[in-house]
């Protein structure tokens, strides 16, 4: 038998009619279809997993938020009205990390891809239990382009927006109070009580992640590092102001000295130390933390409380991995993930018709001329998947 895209329906329903899906308390979440089919309302997953294999959908996701009427719908137009009569509950608090919110992400390989997004929820996993004291959470591939975390701890569900926004912003490393970044703070003249000084080194807040990269910056500066500065100084680096911060960026003493103290004042002396140059200084060195620190989510998954998320154990049809609960070493190995994702369809060789040329994306990336090929049945799904998108 040789599979074509006219068999990918069945090849789904028969997925849905033993899959595992992952929901929480689903009888008090909405569960959609679409942006437009997003208030549907089941019992228990028997119930869902059935309507499943009868429609089977092309996306399949679960509202964070739970409701008293996870089903209400007052229609077209009248949102506000639909969520006064849902009447919301709790939200789990959610993070969705896409490798298409990293910098240079299209340059890579889809493995490369993956691996990024991966060290920033492995990044993001370590805020929440270090600074956060977060305990349960759930982590799951969403079967294309990055990788979910819900806090599954019931005290988080209570978070207010403002509080949801809050804890973005400093995974972010936005609308951070400059003077709470600081030991000290004070610009305006060169008196023997001003400072402008970094706070201790660490990882537990932005203030300590600064000085990080202070450090790292000092400890490692040569003769390339003037593409550093002309990279992260927040203004164009005029010939003059580089002449102005060579020689003491360039001298191991001054760097020490400011490695040990963390005091830019200090370092650049009374005739450097002015206003602006300080706060460029302050500037360039936030961006190099925030390059090596930040986490980099979908704020409007994190900040709002009626948002929807894949659901595990759907396929994400997008691409044709299933969308499902991993272990955290599957972040730290990318021949892990890929082979337990294979294992949802499996390695069997089928022949697969594929109907124009195309470039199939997986743990492997490969091209397939128009015509019958033999692949392992996960890829087959892959390249039926992608087809429909190429």
């Amino acid at each position: 038998m040789v599979l074509s895209v006219a068999d990918l329906t069945g090849i789904l329903r028969k997925h849905y009619e033993n899959c595992d899906l992952v929901v929480e308390k689903l009888p008090r979440r909405s569960v959609a279809f679409s942006t437009w089919d997003r208030h549907n309302a089941y019992e228990s997953i028997e119930a869902l997993r059935k309507d499943l294999a009868e429609s089977v959908p092309d996306s399949v996701f679960y509202s964070t938020a739970r409701y008293l009427n996870p089903s209400a719908n007052a229609g077209a137009g009248k949102a506000s009205e639909t969520w006064k009569q849902k009447d919301r509950k709790s939200t789990d608090l959610t993070f969705d990390l896409d490798f298409d919110h990293v910098k240079g992400h299209s340059d890579m390989t889809y493995v490369e891809q993956i691996d990024t997004i991966a060290k920033h929820t492995l990044r993001l996993i370590s805020i929440l239990e270090q600074q956060y004291g977060v305990k349960e959470y759930q982590v799951t591939f969403s079967g294309r382009r990055g990788f979910h975390v819900r806090v599954t701890d019931e005290a988080y569900t209570f978070l207010t927006k403002s509080q949801r926004k809050q804890i973005m912003n400093d995974l972010l490393g936005e609308r951070l109070e400059k003077k709470a970044t600081l030991a000290a703070y004070e610009t305006n003249s060169f008196k023997s009580d001003a400072a402008f000084k970094l706070k201790e080194p660490s990882l537990r807040d932005w203030g300590g992640k600064i000085r990080l990269a202070c450090d790292h910056l000092m400890n490692n500066f040569d003769t390339t590092s003037q593409a550093v500065l002309e990279k992260y100084w927040p203004k164009k680096l005029t010939p003059k102001e580089l002449q102005n911060l060579m020689p003491r960026l360039s001298n191991p003493s001054f760097r020490q000295r400011l490695v040990r103290t963390g005091d830019l004042r200090a370092f650049f002396g009374e005739k450097l130390a002015t206003k602006t140059r300080l706060e460029n200084m302050y500037a360039m060195l936030l961006s190099m933390a925030k390059e090596k620190y930040a986490v980099e989510i979908d704020t409007s998954v994190t900040a709002e409380v009626n948002k929807i998320i894949r659901m595990p154990g759907s396929i994400n049809t997008k691409h044709g991995y299933e969308c499902r609960v991993i272990e955290i070493d599957e972040l730290m190995d990318m021949d892990y993930l890929f082979h337990n994702s294979a294992q949802t369809f499996g390695n069997k060789q089928v022949q697969v018709q594929i109907d124009k040329p195309m470039t199939v994306q997986g743990y492997r990336t490969f091209s397939l001329d128009k015509g019958i090929h033999t692949l392992p049945m996960h890829e087959a799904v892959l390249a039926l998947c992608q087809s429909e998108r190429q």
